[in-house]
C-alpha cells in the first residue's frame, strides 16, 4: 500500500507572477496536492490496520445475461442482513469486502429475474461467485427481448445504480435513432441539446449542451482520457464532436453532478465515451453495416455542381479472445462515411440605429429614428466530407485480481468546406452631414424602417473554399489491481488533435460594385423573409444579370490559412478502501491527477491588395484570364424565396490567381509576413489535482463527500505590438481553487431513488481569452489584447431528484437543479486608464455573476398493458425548463439582467417506437425554445442576436431478415425545419434564417 501511495512528479519549478486574489502556496502547488494525497493515503493505511483486525474476505464474481452472454453493467449487488452493496462495472465484475462467515447474495437487474447465492467469506481470501441471469433458451430472434437485454435496459440499470445523477445511452440504444456522431447521438436525453455551427456550412450537431448551459461549460473524455479538437476560430474549448462516429462507441454516459474524483472542469455536465471492451461479452462478436445516404437539398443545384447524391457509409466492429484461457481480449472499430451536405441561408449582419441620421440629401434632410438593416445577405454553403475512425483495444486479465488495458484510436474528418455568398448594403450617413440618399421615403414600423431604397450602395459577391482536416487520437494504458484490502486504478493517457486549414487550396475572394440602388421591404410577422433587390445604376440591369459581371471588380483576395496542435497527457492514480465505521459500511478513496496540455497557433497570413483591373470577367489586358462564372447554379434558394443568381467557381477564381500573381498584377499584402509571425502563440496549461473522498451507506441511506483542489498554471509566449514595433512576451500565472461536494442516495423502495447533491464546479477560461497578444496605438489610445488575469468561472451547484424504475426497460423521474455562478466571462470595450493615459481598451473580462435554475422531467415505457399487436408500442418523453439571469456590468444594459448566452430555456424530447417480432420503428421529435447567443457589449439588449424556437422530426425503421441480417431506414429533419435567428424582435428582425432539408440512409447490418 506503501508503495501505492509514494508517488512523485518532478515540477519544472515555474516562475510565477502573481495576479490579483491569487491565492499562494508556500511549496509548490504540485507537491503541496501530492502530499495532500500522500497523506490521505496514510489515513487510509490506519483505517486499513484498524479495520484488518475485524478479519474480513473478499467475494468477487462476475453477473453475465444467459441467453447473449453479455456482461451486465449496473446490476445492483446487496448481501442479505448488512449495508455492504455494489454495482457492477463495465465488464460486469463487482467485489464485496466483507467479515468472514456465511452470507447470503443477490443480484437484481432491470428486465431479468433476480437471483441469490449462498457464499461463505474466509479471513483473508476471496471467494468466487458468479451470477448467470435471465434464460439461456431465449432464442436471440425474439427481437423485442433482444432489446431490452441490450438497449434501454442496460443504460437503465447504471444509471439506477449510480451514486450521483448521471445519464446513460448504450450503442444499441443509440442506434435506433439516425443520428451518426455521438453529438446527435446524445441529444435525446434529458436536458442536452446540440448546437451547429451558425455562421458556417454545418448541417449534422457538433457541440453538446447540457442543461442549456454553453459547450464551453462541458467536459469530453474517451475512457477517461481528455479530448481535445479545435475548429478554424480556436477560440472555445468545446469539442465539436461530429468527428467522433457513434459506431465506436459502447456506451456514452454525461454526469451532471459530479464526483470528487471527476475533473471539476464541468458545469454543464461531463461527457464519457466508453469504447468496446471483449470483456464487455463472453465470446466472439462482429458486426458490419453499409448505407447508401441521400440529402434532399443537393437536387435543388443544375447539373455539373460538384457534390451530388449519393453518399456512403459504413463500420465493422469484432472482439474474441487468445488462446483458451480467455485471459487476453481485444477489440476493434473501424468507420467511414462519404458524402456532401449543403444548406441554403438568407440573413443579415445586423441593424443599425439611425438616431442622428438624416434621409434625403444635404438640402432635404428629414431626421430618422428607427432602425435599418445593415445589410441583406444570401448564401450558399455545403461540406463534402469524410470521415473514417479506427479504434481498438488489449485487455490482459492474468488473474481475477488485476486488469491491464491499451486503448488506441483515431478519428478523422476531411471536410471540403465553402460558400457562395452575396451582399447588399444599406450603410449609414455616407455624407459629412449624416444623410442617406433615399430613393423613397422609408416606412417606419414600431423602431425599424420597413422598407428602405438607396442609391450609391454596394452589392458583393464571394467564393469561400478550402480543405479543413480535424484529427483526434487517443493512446491510454488504464488498469485496476486488487492489494489485500485496497484496489488502485491508475491512468496514464495520451491525446493529440490538430486543425488543418488546407495551406495549398484555402481561397477566399469578393468582387464588388458600389453603384447599385439597393432595397429591401419587411413584412411584420414573417421576419425570415425580406424582400431585398439591387439593380445597377449606370446599366439600370439586376444585381444576377451575367450581362454585367465585369462591373465587380476584386476588393480582397485570402489565400492563407491557419493551423492549430493540441496535446495533452493525463496520469492519474486512485486508490480505494472497502471500509466499515460505526455502522456504516462503504468505502474510502483518495487520488492524484496531473494534466498537461499545450496549443500552438500557426498563422499563415496570404492577403493580396484591392484590384480594379480584374473583374469577374476577367482581368484588362490578360485575354488568357477567363470569365469566373461557374457552369452551375442554384435552381431554387431558401425553398425558392430568392434567386441567388450566378455562382463564382472557386476553381476559376484560384487558377486565376495564381497566374496573375506569378505576373505580379496581384500584389501581396507587405503586412503579410508580420501577421503571419506575430499572430501565432504558443500556450500551455498544467493543471495538478488531488481529492479525498469517502462514500458510506446505512440501510437505505448512502451519503459520499468529499473535497476536490486543482492547481492550474498556465502559460503563454505571444507578442506585444506597440505602434507596430513587436515585443516577445511571455506571461505565466498559476491559481488554485478548492471544491467540495456532497452527495446523498435515498432507497425509498426497491426500484424507486432519490438523490441529492452540492457541488462546485468551474470552467476555464478559453486560450484565446487567456492569450495576452495586444495590439496598442499610442496616437488612437487604444488598446486590444487578451486577459491572462481571467479567473475561472465558479459554479455552485444543488441539485434533487427522484426516479421510479418500471418493469426492465422503463422509468420516471423528476429533478429540480439551481446553479449559483459568477465570474462569466464577455468581451468588453470600455475606456480606462491604462499607464496614466485613457484608452479605449478591448479585453476579455470577468463578469459579476448570475444564476440558473430549472427541472427536468422524464418518462419512459412500453405500453405492454395494450392488446396485442399494440404492445408493442413505447413512449419516450423528456422536458427541461431552465431560468437564468446575467449580471454582465455591461454599462449599455444600465444594470439589466440578461439570460446566460446560448441558455436554452425549453427542450423537449418525445419518441413513439414500435418493437414487435422482426420489426423496430422510432418517430422522434426534438423541441429547443429561444436563446440569446450573441450581444455586443456596447449594443442594446434590443438588438441582441437570438436563436428563434424550432422542432425537428427524425424516423428510423428496421427489419430482421434473418438471424444476423436486417436492413433500416432513417430519416432526419423529414419536415425540412429550418434554424432561424432574429436581433431582439422576431415579428420584423432577421438575423439569419437557414434550411437543409431532410437527410436519408439506407442500408443493411450484420450481427454474429
Amino acid at each position: 500500500m506503501v508503495a501505492a501511495c509514494a508517488v512523485r512528479y518532478a515540477g519544472r519549478g515555474l516562475v510565477r507572477s502573481r495576479p490579483p486574489n491569487t491565492m499562494i502556496l508556500a511549496v509548490s502547488p504540485r507537491r503541496f496536492i501530492l502530499r495532500l494525497f500522500a497523506a490521505v493515503c496514510g489515513a487510509l493505511a490506519l483505517v486499513a490496520g484498524h479495520s484488518a483486525s475485524a478479519q474480513s474476505g473478499t467475494v468477487a464474481g462476475r453477473v453475465l445475461d444467459a441467453g447473449t452472454k453479455s456482461a451486465l453493467r449496473g446490476a445492483a449487488v446487496t448481501v442479505a442482513g448488512s449495508d455492504v452493496h455494489a454495482a457492477t462495472g463495465p465488464d460486469g465484475e463487482y467485489t464485496l469486502t466483507l467479515p468472514a462467515g456465511p452470507y447470503n447474495v443477490t443480484v437484481d437487474y432491470l428486465g431479468l429475474a433476480p437471483k441469490t447465492a449462498a457464499v461463505t467469506v474466509a479471513a483473508g481470501a476471496v471467494a468466487r461467485l458468479d451470477f448467470l441471469l435471465g434464460d439461456s433458451t431465449v432464442t436471440l430472434a425474439a427481437v423485442t427481448v433482444e432489446a431490452s437485454r441490450t438497449g434501454q435496459a442496460r443504460a437503465l440499470n447504471q444509471q439506477r445504480t449510480a451514486q450521483n445523477l448521471t445519464n446513460v445511452i448504450s450503442a444499441d440504444f443509440s442506434g435506433q435513432f439516425p443520428d451518426k456522431t455521438i453529438a446527435d447521438a446524445v441529444k435525446r436525453m434529458p436536458g442536452v441539446t446540440v448546437e451547429t455551427d451558425r455562421d458556417t456550412g454545418g448541417v449534422e450537431g457538433r457541440y453538446v449542451t447540457v442543461r442549456g448551459m454553453s459547450a464551453d461549460f462541458n467536459a469530453v473524455t474517451i475512457d477517461g482520457v481528455r479530448v481535445n479538437v479545435t475548429d478554424f476560430d480556436g477560440i472555445t474549448r468545446r469539442v465539436p464532436l461530429d468527428v467522433v462516429s457513434s459506431d465506436v462507441a459502447d456506451q456514452i454516459e454525461v454526469t451532471k453532478s459530479l464526483r470528487p474524483d471527476q475533473d471539476a472542469d464541468s458545469i454543464g455536465g461531463a461527457v464519457n465515451i466508453r469504447t468496446r471492451s471483449a470483456f464487455s461479452r463472453n465470446e466472439r462478436t462482429a458486426s458490419s453495416k453499409a448505407a447508401v445516404t441521400y440529402a434532399a437539398m443537393l437536387e435543388d443545384y443544375t447539373a455539373g455542381y460538384p457534390y451530388e447524391n449519393p453518399g456512403y457509409e459504413g463500420a465493422v466492429t469484432f472482439s474474441d479472445f487468445v488462446g483458451p484461457a480467455r485471459t487476453l481480449g481485444f477489440s476493434l472499430a473501424a468507420n467511414w462515411r462519404d458524402r456532401a451536405f449543403v444548406k441554403q441561408r438568407n440573413s443579415t449582419t445586423g441593424w443599425n440605429n439611425t438616431a442622428g441620421f438624416r434621409a434625403g440629401t444635404a438640402t432635404t434632410p428629414a431626421p430618422l429614428s428607427g432602425y435599418v438593416m445593415d445589410s441583406f445577405v444570401l448564401q450558399h454553403f455545403h461540406d463534402d466530407l469524410e470521415s473514417y475512425g479506427l479504434n481498438g483495444s488489449l485487455e490482459w486479465r492474468p488473474l481475477d485480481a488485476h486488469k491491464l488495458r491499451l486503448s488506441a484510436g483515431t478519428n478523422v474528418r476531411q471536410t471540403n468546406r465553402g460558400r457562395q455568398r452575396q451582399v447588399l448594403f444599406f450603410p449609414l450617413g455616407r455624407a459629412s452631414d449624416n444623410s442617406i440618399p433615399v430613393t423613397v421615403a422609408p416606412t417606419l414600423v414600431g423602431d425599424t424602417y420597413a422598407t428602405v431604397s438607396s442609391s450609391g450602395n454596394t452589392v458583393r459577391r464571394e467564393v469561400r473554399d478550402f480543405e479543413e482536416l480535424q484529427q483526434t487520437s487517443t493512446v491510454a494504458l488504464d488498469g485496476e489491481s486488487r492489494l489485500g484490502a485496497f484496489t488502485v486504478n491508475y491512468l496514464l493517457g495520451y491525446n493529440f488533435a490538430k486543425w488543418d486549414g488546407g495551406s495549398g487550396n484555402a481561397l477566399t475572394a469578393s468582387f464588388q460594385n458600389a453603384g447599385f440602388v439597393t432595397s429591401y421591404a419587411l413584412t411584420p410577422g414573417n421576419a425570415r423573409f425580406p424582400v431585398a433587390g439591387a439593380v445597377q445604376t449606370t446599366t439600370g440591369r439586376d444585381r444576377n444579370d451575367p450581362g454585367i459581371a465585369g462591373v465587380h471588380t476584386l476588393r480582397t483576395l485570402n489565400l492563407g490559412t491557419r493551423f492549430y496542435d493540441d496535446d495533452e497527457l493525463n496520469a492519474a492514480l486512485d486508490v480505494r478502501r472497502d471500509t466499515e465505521l460505526a455502522g456504516w459500511s462503504g468505502f474510502l478513496k483518495a487520488g492524484a491527477k496531473v494534466r498537461s496540455r499545450t496549443r500552438d497557433l500557426d498563422q499563415v497570413a496570404l492577403d493580396y491588395s484591392q484590384n480594379a483591373n480584374w473583374s469577374l470577367a476577367g482581368y484588362n489586358g490578360q485575354p488568357d484570364i477567363p470569365n469566373l462564372i461557374a457552369g452551375y447554379r442554384a435552381e431554387r434558394t431558401v425553398g425558392g424565396r430568392y434567386d441567388y443568381g450566378y455562382f463564382l467557381d472557386p476553381s476559376l477564381v484560384r487558377n486565376a490567381a495564381r497566374t496573375l500573381i506569378s505576373r505580379g498584377l496581384v500584389t501581396p499584402l507587405a503586412t503579410n509576413a508580420f501577421n503571419s509571425l506575430y499572430n501565432d502563440y504558443s500556450a500551455r496549461e498544467d493543471i495538478t489535482a488531488g481529492y479525498a473522498m469517502a462514500q458510506l451507506s446505512r440501510r437505505r441511506l448512502t451519503l459520499l463527500a468529499g473535497i476536490r483542489v486543482e492547481t492550474t498554471e498556465t502559460k503563454f509566449e505571444t507578442f506585444r505590438v506597440t505602434d507596430g514595433v513587436p515585443a516577445a512576451i511571455a506571461p505565466r500565472r498559476t491559481r488554485t481553487d478548492w471544491l467540495p461536494g456532497l452527495h446523498a442516495r435515498f432507497d425509498l423502495a426497491a426500484k424507486t431513488v432519490v438523490r441529492a447533491a452540492y457541488t462546485e464546479t468551474l470552467a476555464r477560461p478559453t486560450f484565446s481569452q487567456l492569450n495576452p497578444r495586444e495590439t496598442r496605438s499610442t496616437t488612437s489610445d487604444t488598446i486590444s489584447r487578451g486577459n491572462i488575469d481571467l479567473k475561472p468561472v465558479f459554479s455552485r451547484n444543488y441539485d434533487l431528484a427522484i426516479e421510479r424504475y418500471l418493469g426492465g426497460d422503463g422509468y420516471v423521474s423528476a429533478g429540480l437543479f439551481h446553479k449559483d455562478y459568477k465570474r462569466n466571462i464577455y468581451r468588453s470595450t470600455q475606456r480606462a486608464v491604462f499607464e496614466g493615459e485613457l484608452n479605449r481598451i478591448t479585453e476579455p473580462r470577468n463578469a459579476n455573476g448570475g444564476k440558473v435554475t430549472g427541472v427536468e422531467l422524464s418518462f419512459d415505457h412500453r405500453l405492454t398493458f395494450l392488446p396485442a399487436p399494440f404492445d408493442g408500442f413505447g413512449v419516450t418523453l423528456n422536458y427541461t425548463h431552465t431560468d437564468s439571469e446575467l449580471d454582465a456590468g455591461l454599462p449599455a444594459l444600465g444594470g439589466r439582467k440578461l439570460p446566460l448566452f446560448d441558455q436554452v430555456g425549453d427542450t423537449f424530447n418525445a419518441s413513439l417506437r414500435y418493437e414487435r417480432g422482426r420489426f423496430r420503428s422510432r418517430l422522434s421529435l426534438h423541441h429547443r425554445s429561444d436563446t440569446l447567443f450573441d450581444l455586443a457589449t456596447d449594443a442594446a439588449l434590443a438588438v441582441g442576436r437570438y436563436e428563434a424556437p424550432s422542432t425537428t422530426l427524425d424516423f428510423t425503421a428496421s427489419y430482421k431478415l434473418k438471424r444476423g441480417w436486417s436492413v433500416y431506414i432513417e430519416f432526419a429533419n423529414l419536415t425540412d425545419e429550418p434554424s432561424w435567428g432574429y436581433n431582439g424582435d422576431k415579428n420584423i428582425r432577421l438575423d439569419y434564417n437557414e434550411y437543409s432539408d431532410w437527410t436519408g440512409v439506407i442500408g443493411v447490418r450484420w450481427n454474429l
